[in-house]
């Protein structure tokens, strides 16, 4: 029957659509964060390098000018200089990181993307395959433990740091479970949806207060 004893009747549909809300819905951010990080290492070494390069720069700038008669005993001209290869380097920072996060920001469509999807995709599938064959091989569901739900996802791992620690910030929940702020950001936001914590506004930093886990419910 239908709806006896709340049996699915696609268990490894519903594998793969809770794996691709877990891991496909946040994608762009996690990718954004890891090129974020990827334009600060660039902005670095081009910093750097442009420091180690500036005075020989400045040098010929300078010399160019003597040759074309620019007098500069006052050093007006060579503060003029300075002045101009620090918006150089600033322009060139704010080009080049706007390039970078621009890439996946603006570019939903682009190559990057199409085939970070792929993989995931992939992966996903075949994850579901273990997760399902698992599942037939014991024959029937089995209560799961707390363990069971951490290894499962990292919204968990979430939740379980606000019951062991809370009331948390945000900043506190990132040190306590290892992962970057927007992947954290959007768990939070379906814990909450779920009923799962509730956010506390009167003050900031907001904090997180522990509601419900499923574990709990499983075991009651």
């Amino acid at each position: 029957m239908a709806g006896e004893a709340g049996e699915s009747s696609d268990p490894r549909g519903e594998i793969v659509q809770s794996l691709r809300e877990e891991y496909e819905s946040n994608l762009e951010g996690v990718v954004y964060e890891s090129l974020a990080d990827l334009t600060r290492v660039i902005t670095g070494r081009i910093v750097d390098r442009f420091k180690i390069r500036r005075g020989e720069f400045r040098d010929r700038i300078l010399e160019g000018a003597r040759l074309m008669g620019v007098d500069d005993t006052n050093g007006e001209f060579g503060a003029l200089v300075d002045s101009v290869l620090e918006d150089f380097m600033s322009d060139l920072i704010g080009t080049v990181s706007e390039a970078v996060e621009g890439y996946v920001r603006w570019s939903k469509d682009s190559r990057l993307m199409i085939g970070i999807r792929e993989i995931v995709e992939e992966l996903i599938d075949r994850l579901a395959d273990e997760m399902f064959r698992r599942i037939r091989a014991e024959g029937k569901r089995r209560t799961k433990s707390v363990e069971d739900y951490l290894r499962e996802s990292p919204r968990w791992r979430v939740l379980r740091a606000i019951e062991e620690g809370g009331p948390m910030t945000t900043t506190q929940i990132i040190a306590a479970v290892g992962i970057g702020e927007s992947s954290v950001r959007n768990h939070l936001r379906k814990l909450m949806d779920g009923g799962y914590v509730k956010r506390k506004t009167d003050r900031k930093p907001y904090v997180y207060i522990f509601v419900k886990a499923p574990w709990l419910e499983e075991s009651s």
